[in-house]
């Protein structure tokens, strides 16, 4: 759950949404984990819109927003402590720093790419196919569901993902996974 729907969405078509921080801590107040949501897998997709407040709420009217984990994949979610234990430093600044490629992908077009990416490694597998790529085609479908295009969709994304050096073409309908 985050804040007010409209000031987030507003940020994220300006292209200039937060990097925003998970924090989970134990009930004496350790920092158990930190995970840094990285700003360019925020997408308007992602942000889904809460009903608005009941007439008779202090607050009558205002409109919350969720934000979608399950829409962004595991590459937006950067681990900065985990268990407990601080991870490397260089190796998280990469890691962010590798991401920042989604940046010439136009905000408004930045969603399908992500989508695309995070199902790629849903796929669980540094080789893939094309096919196997289809085969999520559901979860495309689902958040897309007036595109009936869908396939050449993926296809296109998977260029823009080769293009920014996430992905391999290897020939054959067939990928490989580098980032």
């Amino acid at each position: 759950m985050d804040g007010a729907y409209s000031a987030l969405i507003s940020r994220i078509r300006e292209d200039r949404a937060p990097t925003l921080m998970l924090l989970e801590r134990d009930e004496n107040w350790s920092i158990l984990g930190l995970t840094a949501i990285h700003p360019l897998f925020l997408t308007p997709q992602a942000i889904e819109r809460r009903k608005p407040l009941a007439p008779t709420a202090r607050r009558a009217g205002w409109v919350g927003c969720n934000i979608r984990l399950d829409l962004m994949g595991r590459d937006a979610l950067l681990e900065v402590i985990r268990a407990g234990v601080p991870s490397d430093r260089a190796s998280v600044r990469e890691s962010f720093r590798k991401l920042n490629q989604l940046k010439k992908v136009p905000v408004n077009r930045r969603s399908w790419t992500t989508l695309t990416l995070a199902a790629v490694r849903a796929l669980g597998a540094r080789q893939f196919s094309l096919r196997d790529l289809y085969a999520k085609e559901d979860i495309f479908g689902a958040i897309y569901p007036h595109n009936r295009n869908i396939r050449p969709k993926v296809r296109q994304q998977l260029q823009v993902l080769r293009d920014l050096g996430y992905l391999e073409f290897s020939g054959k309908g067939t990928y490989r996974l580098i980032l």
